[in-house]
């Protein structure tokens, strides 16, 4: 059913299941939910963190009124 539909090459199901499994590895059932959330942040911190380097790296051009766009579609 999956090979009929349009991707390019890096489809979205990928991608989920990379950081699924990223968050998988810190987390585990037995950890208070303080503790959990705690462990996302940083993923989701170092997630933010690698983005912005790979986008103000030079010569690398980027929109800089993205997030005014963004605010008005909010």
């Amino acid at each position: 059913m999956r090979g009929s539909i349009p991707h390019l090459d890096y489809n979205t199901n990928i991608r989920l299941e990379a950081s699924w499994g990223a968050a998988k590895d810190i987390l585990n059932r037995h950890m208070p939910m303080d503790e959990c959330i705690d462990h996302l942040l940083i993923l989701q911190r170092t997630a933010a963190d690698k983005h912005n380097y790979k986008s103000r790296r030079a010569g690398i051009r980027y929109n800089n009124t993205y997030n005014e766009e963004m605010q008005i579609l909010a």
